[in-house]
């Protein structure tokens, strides 16, 4: 026999060997194995989660920023064109004071 054959503390012993029952220390064993996965699995959902959140805030927090990037530029656009506005419209009335004054001579 190999070591734990028959004695009830094979691991696979139980499993379909002849109807022999796994030792309850075993069972317990397994299942504070499994319980310890299941921690450590949502520990690690967890902390993905935390990790998940803090990347939304700072996509948030980035939205926001580009946001105001975006009004600065604006305002700044509206300026240059009313400054092109301006231009134009002192342009032409250049024009035509000139076109004026060379008619009056």
């Amino acid at each position: 026999r190999g070591a734990g054959e028959g004695t009830g503390l094979d691991p696979g012993a139980g499993s379909g060997d002849g109807g022999q029952k796994e030792h309850p220390e075993l069972a317990m064993l397994r299942e504070l194995e499994t319980s310890e996965e299941n921690v450590r699995e949502l520990e690690e959902l967890g902390k993905s989660w935390r990790n998940l959140q803090q990347d939304l805030q700072d996509v948030a927090e980035m939205m926001t920023t580009m946001s105001s990037l975006v009004k600065e530029q604006q305002e700044k656009v509206d300026t240059i064109e009313h400054n092109i506005h301006q231009a134009d419209i002192a342009t032409k009335q250049g024009l035509l004071e000139g076109i004026r004054a060379r008619k009056a001579r």
